[in-house]
């Protein structure tokens, strides 16, 4: 609910969705309101028992993207109790200027979702919030990466100590940017977007090598819903599927799609 405090929203989750459930489920705390989080939130979840705090540094139109100091401060407060930060890393201002100007331009299709969504974007982000791990000594999660210079990023951090898990998700390295050019580009409409195929091969060498050491399914039950809008910013997106999420990636590496040499990273 859009004015429920974090304790309040991680409880009606827990409360929810684990009395009814068989499988072994933790939960983190998503900081949608990120203004408004403050460290006796981030105590209390930790006594509540989450398994880490989630920010977003994109969606300024969703309402939830932190600024450098709430991702600073957060991330002191769980080094504090121990508990990791999630950070879906997107440049959401640089995000927001690229799709004004193509509105301005009158570009206003589909495929400026993807435009709007540059690989810089992604990697400006998963490096700024490297350093802002390496500051306070955090333990980072960032999650579905997809970009060779995200990794590039991951690797430099990681020989300075940080503490840094990286993710990626099915989409990244299965889907690259021919999906966009075929037909209706809106089922694969996702953030960040399928990439040119280097940087799937580059995000498969850090699959190899280590580097990418945890792979998601960033499943979503609904779809974003953004403010209504006759262009595509309106456009509600995800991409969903989680069933077949698992058997993808093991037909993608049994079949060889993406040879990949650890060595050359």
């Amino acid at each position: 609910d859009d004015d429920e405090d974090p304790i309040a929203a991680f409880e009606r989750a827990r409360d929810r969705m684990l009395p009814d459930t068989t499988l072994d489920v933790a939960l983190h705390a998503a900081l949608w309101s990120p203004d408004e989080v403050t460290a006796e939130h981030v105590r209390r979840l930790a006594e509540l028992g989450v398994c880490g705090l989630k920010l977003y540094v994109a969606y300024p139109e969703l309402g939830i993207m932190a600024s450098d100091r709430v991702v600073y401060e957060v991330m002191r407060w769980g080094t504090e109790h121990g508990l990791p930060v999630q950070v879906h890393c997107e440049n959401g201002d640089l995000i927001a200027a690229l799709t004004a100007e193509a509105l301005a331009d009158g570009r206003t299709g589909v495929r400026s979702f993807f435009d709007t969504r540059p690989a810089i974007a992604e990697e400006e982000a998963v490096h700024r919030m490297l350093c802002l791990a390496q500051l306070t000594g955090a333990e980072a999660y960032l999650v579905h990466l997809s970009t060779a210079g995200a990794v590039d990023h991951v690797r430099a951090a990681r020989r300075q100590g940080v503490r840094v898990t990286a993710e990626s998700c099915t989409w990244n390295l299965t889907l690259d940017d021919s999906v966009i050019a075929a037909g209706d580009p809106r089922p694969y409409m996702a953030a960040p977007p399928p990439r040119p195929r280097r940087h799937l091969e580059a995000v498969w060498r850090a699959v190899a090598d280590g580097t990418v050491n945890a792979l998601g399914s960033d499943h979503h039950e609904r779809t974003y819903a953004p403010p209504e809008a006759a262009d595509f910013t309106g456009i509600p997106y995800s991409i969903r599927g989680i069933r077949v999420r698992l058997p993808m990636l093991l037909a993608e590496e049994l079949e060889g799609t993406f040879q990949v040499d650890a060595s050359a990273s």
